[in-house]
Order: structure tokens, then sequence, then C-alpha cells
């Protein structure tokens, strides 16, 4: 791997506790994204910061973080696509705790074009990319990718 690679991880939190998986994206080493996701919670629980996604995970205090991928790739931008797959994995097979998929809308270059993993170039602003998850040939990689994580699911078993 050369050293331009972000490290990229894509990991889940579940709790035997709650219906639901939450999935995220970091390139830190998962310990230290954990820590931040703790924080987070202890900061909502003061009263200094509002709830996240994976609140009610963290104040069962009996949850399991995972990693189900480990994703190099060039950008945080790659990893939220890729992020947003394996959301879509779990919307359509699990209760999903996110609100949102992650990578649909990008908030940094706004105007400037990105290649989406489907292989399509698409500008990035937010009514083009809800235009592109439409098209055949993005639907037919998301299957495609599906079906493959599928594949990859049944040999672990899950």
């Amino acid at each position: 791997m050369n050293d331009d690679t972000y490290k990229g991880k894509i990991y889940t939190i579940t709790s035997p506790d709650i219906e639901g998986t939450y999935v995220g994206s970091t390139h830190q080493e998962i310990d230290e994204r954990v820590k931040q996701h703790e924080r987070e919670y202890l900061l909502c629980k003061d009263g200094r910061r509002g709830k996240t996604m994976s609140h009610d995970l963290m104040e069962t205090g009996n949850y399991v973080v995972r990693v189900i991928e480990d994703y190099p790739c060039a950008n945080r931008q790659e990893l939220e696509l890729r992020e947003g797959i394996w959301q879509e994995y779990y919307r359509r097979r699990h209760v999903l705790i996110n609100k949102f998929i992650t990578g649909q809308k990008f908030r940094d270059d706004y105007n400037m074009p990105i290649q989406c993993p489907c292989g399509s170039i698409v500008k990035n602003r937010g009514k083009v990319w809800s235009r592109h998850y439409k098209t055949n040939r993005h639907l037919t990689y998301l299957n495609d990718e599906l079906t493959r994580i599928n594949d990859e699911l049944a040999n672990i078993n899950i």
C-alpha cells in the first residue's frame, strides 16, 4: 500500500439491548474512533452537545464495535461513498440507526466534479447527486456491490 493511500475502515456498532445497527467510517484506529463516540455521548449527557446517531447504543454500555471492511482509498469522499454502500446494505436487510446515507451530499469542493464508484463523473451538487443515485448505471453498480457483499458475508457466516 502506498503512503498516499487513505487507510479507511467501515465499522458497525450494535447492542443486544437495542434493535438496529449504526454504520460508520474512519481513517483513525478503531479504538480512537470509539473513544470519540463515547466522548460525544458524555457531552450530550451533560447537555453540552446534541444527541448523535450512536447515542442510544453508547447509552447501553453494552455495545459491540466491529470493523466490517478495511477500505484503502484516495480520500474521505471515496470512504464516505463506500460507507454509504454499507449503510444501504444494512438499511435493506436490518434496522439502520443512521438517519442519512453518507456520501449523498458532500460539503466541501461543492462545484468540483467527482467520480462516483459506479464510473460516472458527477458535479458535486445535492440535486445532481440525488438524480444520479437513481440512474440505471448507479443502481446496477449498487446491486452488484450488494451482491458481492452478500456473498462475502455468506462466506464468513455473520
